[in-house]
């Protein structure tokens, strides 16, 4: 028949029979040495409230002067603490800004692949130039009323039209003219150098052409 048998563990009665290793006991006796440094400079670099009321002959109670350096202990760590999150917040403004350029650069090169591989590459390629250097303008366009000026016609193809809206322009053009179109009434537009197609709406319009060369 088995009996039960209770091992009795016997504790120490003091701390100073635990036993612990030199390790442990080298960084205990460490901490408290330092904490005990510290509190000695600590009493040494501060006076009693009451002892210098009663020999500075102070109007304050001791009281009083207590409260208002609590209040001013926590004004310190609340401007402590308000300084941590201001940091706080513009670290994660910093973070965010960081973020919103990388997303913006990746959706650029998204939305650059994918006109590559709709325009198969090749059509990406000319696009290019033009984004580099755009278009210029198309033509000559004079818009307004009794506008009166001398323009100079150049460059190829669209570059060469010349549009006259309005009523009462007086208009010179210098250059070989592709196409003209006035619009309006009352205008007069005269070509100097050569023009191959005019178109004229509106009444009272009158288009003089010469072939008199520029520079004469």
């Amino acid at each position: 028949m088995l009996k039960n048998e209770t091992e009795e563990i016997s504790l120490p009665t003091s701390a100073a029979q635990v036993r612990v290793t030199p390790e442990e006991l080298a960084a205990a006796l460490n901490v408290l040495e330092t904490e005990k440094q510290e509190a000695a400079r600590h009493r040494e670099s501060t006076v009693p409230i009451g002892e210098v009321v009663s020999e500075m002959n102070l109007e304050v109670t001791p009281d009083e002067v207590w409260a208002q350096v609590q209040k001013q202990r926590r004004q310190v760590e609340a401007d402590a603490e308000a300084q941590a999150q201001a940091r706080h917040a513009a670290t994660v403004t910093d973070t965010a800004t960081t973020r919103r350029r990388f997303r913006s650069w990746r959706d650029i090169k998204a939305w650059v692949w994918v006109l590559f591989w709709v325009s198969g590459g090749g059509g990406l390629l000319t696009l290019i130039p033009h984004l580099i250097h755009p278009a210029p303008p198309v033509g000559i366009s004079v818009a307004g009323d009794h506008v009166s000026g001398t323009y100079t016609v150049q460059g190829v193809g669209a570059q060469r039209d010349a549009t006259v809206s309005g009523d009462n322009d007086t208009i010179t053009l210098r250059g070989d003219v592709r196409n003209l179109k006035v619009e309006g009434e009352d205008n007069t537009v005269t070509v100097i150098g050569s023009v191959e197609g005019v178109t004229v709406d509106g009444d009272g319009n009158k288009i003089h052409w010469t072939k008199e060369k520029l520079g004469k």
